[in-house]
């Protein structure tokens, strides 16, 4: 049994891709869900039972975490197999809940079926958010491919269509003992897929005046800054692509994260880069009606370093500057309370950066255009694109997802098009590794594998979504709406137990 349940855990997560099959995630969950049934009278099995389907899932789904290694050449080659191995054994801790809940929870059926699907969303809630918040790899972002039931991120989000997906897939694996919660949970998705059809086909879309060009590069990571040459030679190819003559002047040419590989310094006058010339070089080039949005690091006057988007314009030098906000674990910082383990095995920080600040300025054009630029995987955090009662007009992301490998890329680029539906706004994404695209705010996507530049047009806003009616006026809607489930949970316990007790007295 742990056997089969390390595999159904490794088939579910292979379905975060755009070639998947949702029915192998929902059947390994429940044969997951099955399996505890049969085990709810034990701990240990429990245990043994939810860590073996936990490490099968995140071996695959987060296997890219060890890939940002190989960037370095042969320094950190010998510590791949420890990330590899280490990885989804944090990750499967968080399924061991989901056995202590199925030893302790008494009550079948229905009730059983909802509680341990809370639960286990719960858990993917915290690890996606707060411990280790790395937001990939969540259930319900499977249903990108399937446009119709992703619809319901705009009502509920990744966490609602998360907690659906389980509770039919766990359903599905409690069909010997009753049937009510497979019916109900089917009549839930039938109503989702129709409720998608509708919004789907009567939506309308306008499309934008403006036109957005995403340059997307091609440069090994590793070789990015080997040399001064080459990051000269890397600046003059991101400039021939950008600055090509069109029918329509482009309102922004945006390039990935940090495509430049010299610095920002920021002073008391202003902003200029390490070597003044560039600045010179790229204004030259640019149309003056267009903004460039590029990557960059960037030193304060205090040393203070940031991974950053500058706003460049022919005219007004650089306007706008967003310091990134979520920073990567080991890429970006180093955890604290790892330091002691990582020095002693020789792993470092590619820098100390330091976190953007909250409600940083937004970005809108002399034409009226507002845009709200995120960096990398900070938009795979639901809820966190758009400020609290912001509006926005267009979402940007900029990444370097050449740390990530096939997978890890995949799974961002499914993950940034929720922010789309969720948010009814058009997102469009530049990358120096692959996966570059649009997102329409219906979710319809398209994705570019290679370093052609595009001029994109992009559709105007919908009007709020329920899930920004919901985020506006809550921030922590979804901490409460746990909360509530938790305490509902723990009196139903409290009560059935009374109850039995009664019983058999």
């Amino acid at each position: 049994m742990p056997l089969w349940l390390f595999l159904s855990g490794f088939v579910s997560g292979t379905q975060f891709s755009l070639n998947n099959y949702p029915i192998l995630l929902i059947a390994g969950f429940a044969f997951y869900y099955y399996s505890l049934l049969s085990a709810k009278g034990s701990l240990k099995q429990s245990l043994i039972y939810s860590f073996m389907f936990g490490y099968g899932f995140f071996s695959y789904s987060h296997s890219w975490i060890s890939h940002p290694l190989t960037a370095f050449g042969d320094v950190y080659a010998s510590l791949q197999p420890i990330v590899f191995v280490g990885v989804p054994f944090i990750g499967a801790l968080f399924f061991l809940v989901i056995g202590v809940c199925n030893y302790i929870f008494k009550r079948g059926g229905g009730y059983r079926v909802v509680a341990l699907s809370g639960v286990t969303v719960l858990g993917e809630y915290l690890r996606c958010e707060y411990a280790p918040a790395v937001p990939l790899g969540q259930v319900g972002s499977m249903w990108i491919t399937v446009p119709y039931i992703a619809q319901g991120a705009a009502l509920f989000g990744m966490y609602g269509l998360s907690f659906i997906t389980i509770v039919l897939s766990y359903s599905v694996g409690n069909i010997r003992q009753s049937k009510l919660p497979m019916v109900v949970s089917m009549g839930v998705c039938i109503a989702l897929i129709l409720f998608g059809a509708w919004r789907m086909s009567t939506t309308p879309l306008a499309v934008s005046d403006h036109i957005i060009r995403a340059v997307p590069t091609s440069f090994e990571q590793r070789e990015k800054f080997k040399s001064i040459e080459m990051r000269v030679e890397h600046l003059k190819q991101a400039v021939r692509a950008s600055f090509v003559k069109s029918e329509r002047v482009p309102a922004v040419i945006l390039w990935p994260e940090t495509a430049i590989e010299f610095g920002l310094l920021q002073h008391g006058m202003g902003y200029d880069f390490t070597y003044p010339e560039i600045k010179a070089y790229l204004q030259q080039a640019l149309h003056k009606e267009s903004l460039l949005l590029g990557g960059i690091v960037m030193r304060s006057a205090t040393n203070e370093a940031y991974n950053i988007l500058f706003g460049l314009t022919k005219v007004q030098d650089i306007i706008y500057i967003y310091k990134k906000r979520f920073l990567a674990q080991f890429g970006e910082f180093m955890p604290s309370f790892l330091l002691g383990i990582t020095k002693a095995l020789g792993i470092h920080a590619m820098d100390d950066f330091s976190r953007g600040e909250e409600g940083q300025e937004q970005l809108v054009l002399a034409n009226g255009l507002k845009i709200n630029p995120i960096i990398c995987y900070e938009g795979s955090f639901t809820g966190r694109a758009i400020y609290p009662n912001q509006t926005t007009d267009l979402i940007t992301v900029a990444t370097n997802d050449a740390w990530f490998g096939y997978n890890g890329k995949e799974q961002q680029f499914m993950s940034h098009a929720f922010r789309a539906i969720e948010e009814g706004v058009s997102v469009v994404r530049c990358a120096n590794g692959g996966f570059s695209g649009y997102v329409s705010p219906l979710g319809v996507y398209t994705v570019s594998l290679s370093n052609r530049t595009m001029d994109l047009e992009f559709h105007k806003p919908l009007p709020e979504t329920l899930y920004r009616w919901m985020v506006n006026r809550c921030s922590y809607w979804l901490e409460i709406v746990f909360g509530i489930v938790l305490c509902w949970v723990g009196i139903s316990e409290f009560f059935f137990r009374r109850r039995m007790r009664v019983r058999y007295v």
